[in-house]
């Protein structure tokens, strides 16, 4: 074996380790929590009958937060059974989130108020977030998700 032959096998030896330590480098079992993604599990209860449906959005900051769901980041439709519903977001990247939802009653995709309004329709918020005076702000229901997995208990509330 010659003096070339011996430096080509060093070289491309050497190159396949380089290939295999790069490879490496792209790993994601590491990364930062902006690429991780995790499961959201709702429990929500306290449905004053199974009409109509849960409508659920899930927002990632203060903008829009609770009632306009054009703004959410995650929006779902869950059927209620036996004054119950679970919901499962999956695949969502770890952060804060908070999460609103109605007793869409009617079926009529919009939560229904009185004409000062005060909620007709059953509502519920992350953290089980109440307010005084107007909707719960979103750092009131605000919640982080950082793991593979976050289970919320969210009882509905009905106003009137």
């Amino acid at each position: 074996m010659g003096f070339g032959t011996i430096v080509r096998q060093a070289v491309c030896l050497g190159l396949s380790f380089l290939c295999i330590g790069a490879a490496g480098l792209n790993d994601d079992s590491d990364s930062n929590s902006a690429t991780r993604t995790g499961t959201i599990i709702l429990d929500v209860r306290g449905f004053r009958n199974g009409d109509g449906k849960a409508r659920v959005a899930v927002f990632s900051n203060k903008d829009g937060f609770p009632s306009d769901n054009e703004k959410a980041r995650f929006l779902m439709i869950q059927a209620i059974i036996d004054s119950a519903c679970s919901v499962r977001f999956l695949d969502i990247p770890y952060g804060n989130y908070a999460v609103s939802l109605f007793h869409d009653e009617n079926n009529n995709g919009k939560l229904d108020t009185t004409w000062y309004g005060l909620p007709k329709e059953g509502i519920g918020i992350s953290s089980n977030a109440q307010s005084r005076y107007g909707p719960p702000s979103f750092e009131d229901a605000r919640f982080a998700l950082t793991a593979d997995s976050l289970k919320l208990d969210i009882q509905i509330r009905y106003l009137r």
